[in-house]
Parts: C-alpha cells; structure tokens; sequence
C-alpha cells in the first residue's frame, strides 16, 4: 500500500500546472515551485551547484537535494512539475555547460520542459522584469549581462577569480589583503585593515598571513568571508578600505558601459544583483558616479525582483503567459526567506 504523501496548507491545487525555478549559485542554491499564478508552494535550499568550484557531481547533488527539499514540503510529485528553469553559475552567456545539467535534470524531472540559462540571465530577467537593459552581478564573483528587445545577449566580464570578477567579495577581500601588505612594506598608505586581519586570524606579525594565503591554499570563498571586515572598516572612515570599494565600482561602470554601447539602444537602463550590494553607499554611490560620467545615456535602477524570481518569469514565459507582472509580484513576496 503507497504511503500517503502530507500536504502542507501551502499544497497545489489538484491539477495546477506547477513551476520549478532555481537559482544554483557559486555560494548556494535555491529551488522554488510555484503555480502559474506566483504563488509559492515549496522551497529547497542547498549547497553550491557551480560545478567549476565544487565539481559536477557535488553540484547534482545539491541541486537536486534543493529541488528535493521545495516538492517534499509542498507534498508533489516531481512529476508534477511542468516547466523548471534553472540559472546556473556553471552555464556561461552562450549556453554552454548548459547540456549536462538539462541531461540530469530530466532523469529527475521527466515531465517536465527543462530550462537551463546563466545564473547572470536569471539575475537580468528579475532585476528589469523580463525588460531589455543590462544587469551587474556582484556576489561572489561579478558579471555584466545585457539584452535587447529581440534578445540579443552581451556578456561583459565574468572572467573569474584569476582574470576579473572585480568589485566582488573575493576580489574586495584579496585586494585588502594586498593593500594590508603594502601598507606594511610602507609602499602604500596606512590602513587599518593590517589590524583588522591580525585580530582576524590570531596572528601576533602580518608576516604570518603567508602561511594563511598560500600554506592553507585559500579558496576565493575564503577570500570573500573577508568582505564584510573590509566593509566595515570603509564604514569607520578608513581610506584606503573605501579606495577598494571605488576602484570596484568603476570597473564594474566601464564594463556596464561597454554593454549599453553594444546594445546600441537609445536610452537604457542598468540594474544590479548580488550580496555585494548590500554594501549600500559603499558600492552604490560611486557606480552611480561613474555611470553617469561614462554612459550618460543610461540611468541606474533598483531590481525589481531577484534572481530566482527572473527563473520564475522565465518558466512562465515558457508557459505561454506574457502578462506577468501580478504574478512576478505575488511569487517574489512568497519567496523571499
């Protein structure tokens, strides 16, 4: 005798047409199933799915442990699911890397249409509402995406840790540490990040931080875990730490400024995604300086929704549904944690 599944007060309707959406970063991965109509039914939460970082097998298993997670609370059947779009930080801007995952998802999912797209296109859809623009990404590592209205996509950026990802938190931790040593040489300026770093890692000399850099062969997510001390000390009035910050924003304005002149669209809007935002002024306020001096034809926006919220468009568009403000809206106020 089957076991029968409990639903929770949030189950579909017997049925309702059911989308997955995921957003499976470099960081961690969200799963979220929803009906047509926005509204949430399920949530999944995991590990990183960036295969290049953690390996593909590690990144199926989270991802599909976060899917897992969103259909056990809502009570379905993955079989239920129509439509699942996934934007993955190991999918780059033309598709490839693309056809592994769609190839183990739809072993997973077996009814349903797969649609594996950029983690960077997801944060674009959700961050203008579907609309053409261009989007900055700033977490972990940073990309520039833009789209026209035919769909045309340009990717600017996005080179990881070794060549780019600037203004991101392991790129903002890894220049601390590089300007930290050269105010200890005294061939940069003073800051008071050298000290923040000592009480950091328990250290009695800044000489030391070479055993912690190289001996432990530190990730770029170790390096990001170094952000927030850098934030904080940019917020004390440290120069040197607000210099960081500055220098940040203004790569990330050229490279959005190379995307809206390849676009080539009159007037267009730029938008932005990603934990390094949360910085606030610190970031925001010399982007929006330097937008303005080097791409006066556009004008910088707050995103309208998240990344998992533009897979969720991206589902529904597949669905046929183009008129999708109400429940773009109803979806993003079910799936914030």
């Amino acid at each position: 005798m089957a076991r029968r599944v409990r639903k929770t007060a949030s189950s579909p309707r017997e049925g309702e047409e059911l989308l997955l959406a995921v957003d499976a970063g470099a960081t961690h991965t969200r799963a979220v199933i929803a009906e047509v109509n926005g509204k949430v039914t399920g949530k999944g939460f995991a590990g990183p799915a960036n295969s290049y970082a953690v390996g593909s097998k590690v990144a199926d298993r989270n991802l599909i442990s976060a899917i897992s997670q969103a259909a056990k609370q809502c009570g379905v059947s993955r079989r239920q699911i129509s439509v699942a779009a996934i934007g993955s930080a190991s999918v780059d801007y033309d598709d490839s890397g693309a056809a592994p995952i769609a190839k183990s998802l739809a072993r997973y999912l077996p009814s349903a249409r797969i649609l594996v797209k950029p983690d960077a296109l997801i944060a674009l859809e959700g961050a203008l509402g579907g609309k053409p623009g261009v989007v900055i990404v700033c977490g972990t590592g940073s990309i520039v995406l833009g789209q026209d209205a035919d769909g045309s996509v340009v990717k600017i950026g996005g080179w990881g840790p070794m060549m780019g990802d600037e203004a991101s938190a392991q790129w903002v931790g890894r220049e601390a540490l590089r300007r930290a040593a050269l105010a200890t040489d005294k061939t940069g300026p003073p800051t008071r990040l050298t000290q923040r770093f000592l009480r950091h890692y328990k250290l009695r000399s800044f000489d030391r931080i070479i055993d912690v850099v190289y001996q432990r062969h530190m990730s770029p997510a170790e390096l990001g875990l170094l952000a927030p001390i850098v934030s904080a000390t940019a917020r004390q009035g440290d120069l040197v730490a607000r210099e960081i910050f500055h220098d940040g924003a203004e790569a990330l304005a050229s490279q959005a400024a190379q995307a809206a002149e390849r676009l080539r669209l009159p007037s267009i809007r730029i938008s932005y995604q990603g934990s390094m935002f949360t910085t606030g002024p610190l970031l925001l306020n010399p982007l929006r300086a330097a937008l303005r001096r080097l791409a006066p034809q556009a004008r910088l926006v707050a995103p309208i929704s998240s990344p998992i919220a533009g897979a969720f468009l991206l589902a529904l568009h597949a669905t046929g549904v183009d008129h999708a403000e109400l429940a773009l809206e109803k979806f993003q106020r079910g799936s914030n944690v």
